[in-house]
């Protein structure tokens, strides 16, 4: 799911399979965020071989809670920083009572361990 440009929204209760049946999926973001602010993620369980949700350009506000995720790479950040002398931000992401199942990455009240962005080279 993309919700691109979006403001001002819940999103409840959803379920998102993504899975392959024989062979690891690629692309299967449960969702992602792009120019979009003050997102809610309540109740999502997201079976994926991907990023669960994913905050990518320009997303602020988001709250994820009360969300299980299973085999994918959990919660992630990223993707900003692609497209040359276009300034990119996230900002303001709250993850709370979030149950994660064989994920490669977690989220704790330490904080978030994956931010993906990419490198301008000269």
């Amino acid at each position: 799911m993309s919700i691109i440009n979006s403001h001002n929204l819940l999103l409840d209760s959803i379920l998102v399979n993504n899975t392959g049946n024989w062979v690891q999926s690629y692309n299967t973001d449960g969702a992602d965020t792009i120019r979009s602010s003050h997102i809610t993620f309540n109740n999502w369980t997201v079976y994926n071989d991907d990023d669960s949700i994913s905050m990518k350009a320009n997303s602020t506000d988001i709250t994820i809670t009360n969300c299980k995720f299973y085999d994918g790479l959990g919660i992630a950040m990223g993707s900003i920083g692609q497209y040359k002398d276009q300034f990119e931000t996230i900002e303001r992401v709250t993850a709370k009572n979030i149950e994660y199942d064989n994920t490669l990455h977690a989220v704790s009240d330490q904080g978030m361990n994956t931010i993906c962005f990419w490198a301008r080279m000269a």
